[in-house]
């Protein structure tokens, strides 16, 4: 895959960049991953020696980490992380009326085209933001969240109580931890596991096709990797849906 850097106006200084499949199949399904840098050659060493479904791939990078990728504002919950400013809104805005609308265009599309489904991934703190986005547009039809810091405060009581937005498709969910996350004295971080078990549970009442998986290690083992195994799962959900 070629990348492709978007030039989109952003005070922020926040990049979008296009990987296309070399298929250059337009259609494919766009996973978009929020990232510390938009190099994602590990990623695809990764998919490709997992036999992933083919994709195009759209990495969002040059954000502020803790504040962009946080729904709402919160206090620090660990040493020298400064908190968390709440700008998730607006990051999310970044996303679907700046970097999609350039992409599409990039790919030939026009407004009366039907579009690819988009999927949202992440790791950490972006696994969080890929669920979270999902309850507030119906852009994506589902997500991958890697490690995703679930212990977000309010989170998991915002999850259980709002119903993800409407999608064409039910949505498609893949939710990763660690073995060892859980395994801490921290309050919120000590009870990963079990909000992530709980809310794979409650996306599945809710209709939506989901796993969990336990990856063995800690918090940031095999990063790209886990992404990978997230995005594989989904797109052979996602061929296995279209088939039926």
């Amino acid at each position: 895959m070629n990348p492709v850097t978007l030039t989109i106006a952003s005070r922020s200084g926040k990049t979008a960049t296009l990987y296309r499949h070399d298929s250059l199949d337009v259609y494919l399904p766009l996973i978009v991953l929020n990232a510390r840098n938009p190099s994602a050659s590990e990623l695809f060493v990764q998919c490709q020696e997992l036999d992933c479904k083919p994709f195009n791939l759209l990495v969002i990078s040059g954000f502020d980490w803790n504040n962009d990728l946080s729904p709402w504002q919160s206090d620090s919950v660990m040493k020298h992380d400064g908190g968390f400013a709440g700008y998730g809104p607006k990051h999310l805005d970044f996303i679907v009326r700046q970097a999609l609308p350039a992409v599409f265009t990039q790919l030939g599309f026009t407004k009366k085209d039907t579009l690819p489904p988009c999927y949202l991934a992440g790791y950490s703190l972006a696994g969080l933001f890929a669920l979270w986005a999902q309850f507030e547009t119906d852009v994506f039809s589902g997500g991958v969240s890697s490690s995703g810091s679930l212990w977000f405060p309010g989170f998991f009581d915002f999850a259980v109580t709002q119903s993800m937005l409407k999608t064409k498709y039910p949505k498609i969910e893949y939710l990763s931890l660690g073995s060892r996350e859980s395994k801490t004295r921290h309050p919120l971080l000590s009870q990963s596991e079990q909000l992530a078990v709980a809310l794979s549970s409650h996306f599945k009442k809710q209709g939506a096709v989901c796993t969990f998986e336990l990856n063995l290690g800690g918090r940031f083992t095999d990063e790209w990797l886990r992404l990978a195994k997230g995005i594989t799962w989904l797109l052979q959900e996602v061929q296995t849906k279209t088939e039926q």
